[in-house]
């Protein structure tokens, strides 16, 4: 925490004194009344204490903390959106953000931090359905060197597909298909989600659609009504490319949920229609790894030679701390790309 203020009651034979309000300042003399010296031990106390604790310091002296104030800056205000984002209350998270670009235009020099939550933040903006007010932040963004070109171009191209016209009033499926693929590309999921069921609404036969909502309802671990979605859509797909997308999706809902037969008998049934598809292989591949058939799994790693994929299987593993999977990921890439120095230092060799 970084407490700039507090209200304090002194407390003697355990009756309150008055409520008095003290600043927290960093100064070399004796501070005036109303202030504490940063460097005292009470300033310290304060940094971790809460509303309604009572402090005791080495002197003996006593004080009730009735309130609190923290000082934002800018460390602070990233790890509040960042929160904010990831407890999904998106009107705090946006909140947030803007609060960033006043900081900002007090501060020089500090873009990188802004780097850390900027793709959140434009999330948590396009959930609440606020485009422009989104395409306005990244601006703000912009001007102070932070990176935004390759967000702010989706953004542009949802703002030119809906041409002014508000999402619930949209009518064509195919820009609706299109704009739920660009929101949950910036994983604004729930918006997205909302897109894709509207294009449903309009045509209960859409195939992008109904495996758009596949592939939310499994980002937001809504399992069950998933693998509704894609059962629709691989009963709809009459092109086998189509049902080779829905094979794939279903698959990965069924790995997540640890159903590997099911995972297995769907991956294969899709590399049954093409034997060469890239996510049929990684998916097939990444199941028999967790089930330690690291032989089988190498197959298909083999077929695809896709050494990003296993570096973000490699992460996974990590995560869990699932260190063999993880060992043996890296151990694949080196036989794919024997050069590989990221897999070789992250292995020591």
């Amino acid at each position: 925490m970084n407490i700039s203020q507090a209200t304090l009651r002194y407390m003697e034979d355990d009756s309150l004194g008055e409520a008095e309000v003290y600043k927290i300042v960093e100064t070399e003399s004796n501070p005036e009344k109303g202030l504490i010296n940063s460097k005292t031990e009470l300033a310290r106390r304060l940094q971790n204490s809460k509303v309604g604790e009572t402090i005791e310091l080495s002197t003996g002296a006593k004080y009730y903390v009735v309130d609190l104030v923290e000082e934002l800056d800018l460390f602070t205000l990233v790890k509040m959106c960042k929160q904010a984002c990831l407890e999904k209350r998106d009107q705090d998270a946006v909140e947030l953000s803007w609060k960033l670009t006043e900081f900002l235009s007090e501060t020089a020099g500090i873009p990188e931090e802004v780097n850390k939550i900027k793709d959140k933040a434009v999330s948590a903006h396009l959930n609440l359905g606020e485009l422009d007010k989104a395409v306005q932040w990244l601006g703000r963004l912009e001007a102070f060197g932070v990176d935004v070109l390759l967000i702010k171009q989706k953004l542009l191209e949802m703002k030119r597909l809906q041409r002014g016209i508000p999402l619930e009033n949209l009518a064509d499926t195919s820009v609706l298909n299109t704009l739920g693929g660009l929101h949950k590309d910036l994983k604004a999921y729930d918006q997205a989600y909302k897109l894709y069921k509207k294009s449903f609404a309009l045509d209960n036969t859409n195939f992008v659609a109904l495996n758009g909502l596949g592939g939310i309802c499994r980002k937001l671990n809504r399992y069950k009504e998933g693998i509704g979605y894609y059962k629709k859509a691989l009963a709809l797909a009459s092109k086998p490319e189509n049902k080779i997308v829905s094979l794939v999706g279903l698959g990965g809902i069924y790995r997540d949920l640890e159903m590997h037969t099911e995972a297995i008998k769907v991956y294969k049934l899709a590399l049954g229609i093409n034997g060469k598809d890239r996510y049929a292989h990684n998916g097939l591949g990444a199941v028999y790894f967790d089930l330690g058939r690291f032989n089988e799994g190498q197959a298909h790693f083999w077929a695809t030679k896709d050494i990003r994929f296993l570096f973000k299987l490699f992460k996974r593993y990590k995560r869990k701390k699932m260190r063999d999977k993880a060992e043996e990921c890296l151990r694949t890439i080196l036989r794919i790309d024997p050069n590989n120095r990221t897999a070789k230092y992250l292995l020591g060799i």
